[in-house]
């Protein structure tokens, strides 16, 4: 019976810390002015914009038709790994759905559908995107985390456009990663980042 009473002792007293802690705690700041909310949103609105000119200005490889990996890259694969341009789509998705002007919706549509262009359907059974556009290799390495990325590029290409074509892009990537990245046994994503289709692929992330 002692050692019942201590126990609940030692519980009302924690208890009693915890109620002085809530009660002596800050009140939480309060919320930003909607004037203030409203002009940090178009700041950082125009900051985006800015940035998507920039990027076409400085990465944009006239010649192929799409953005190169780096600047002055004259390599065999001179274009943007999906890895490299997954930042990118994001960002084309988020300025539209903010600022859903034609022109905005337009980038949109010309980004998603090149990104299509990442799409093997020589992996596995069920396709994948790969990380070089318009490879149809079955010997190429596909990444789990790129399809996860390029997924969500293509449903905010949805949310930003409602072309319930970019739904179908993604759900090819959730196929790809349920088929060969879900681990039964734990009931989640496997450790293996990558799935090979051949083991002799040299490719490299």
């Amino acid at each position: 019976m002692g050692t019942v009473l201590r126990t609940l002792a030692a519980l009302l007293a924690l208890a009693a810390v915890v109620g002085v802690s809530a009660a002596g705690a800050a009140d939480p700041p309060a919320l930003p002015a909607r004037a203030k909310v409203v002009a940090d949103r178009t700041t950082f609105l125009t900051a985006a914009e800015q940035g998507l000119q920039q990027t076409k200005q400085s990465w944009w490889n006239a010649q192929l038709g799409w953005y190169s990996d780096r600047t002055n890259d004259d390599d065999h694969l001179p274009l943007a790994t999906l890895w490299s341009a997954t930042g990118l789509f994001e960002a084309i998705d988020a300025v539209a759905i903010a600022h859903p002007s034609a022109a905005n919706k337009s980038a949109v549509t010309a980004f998603a559908s090149y990104a299509e262009k990442y799409w093997d359907p020589n992996i596995g059974t069920t396709g994948a995107y790969v990380y070089y556009p318009t490879v149809k290799d079955p010997g190429w390495d596909a990444y789990m985390d790129d399809n996860g990325w390029w997924g969500l590029g293509f449903l905010d290409a949805y949310r930003a456009t409602g072309n319930k074509r970019w739904v179908n892009d993604a759900a090819r990537a959730l196929v790809f990663m349920d088929r060969y990245g879900w681990d039964k046994k734990a009931g989640g994503m496997g450790e293996k980042s990558s799935y090979k289709v051949a083991p002799e692929a040299q490719h490299h992330h």
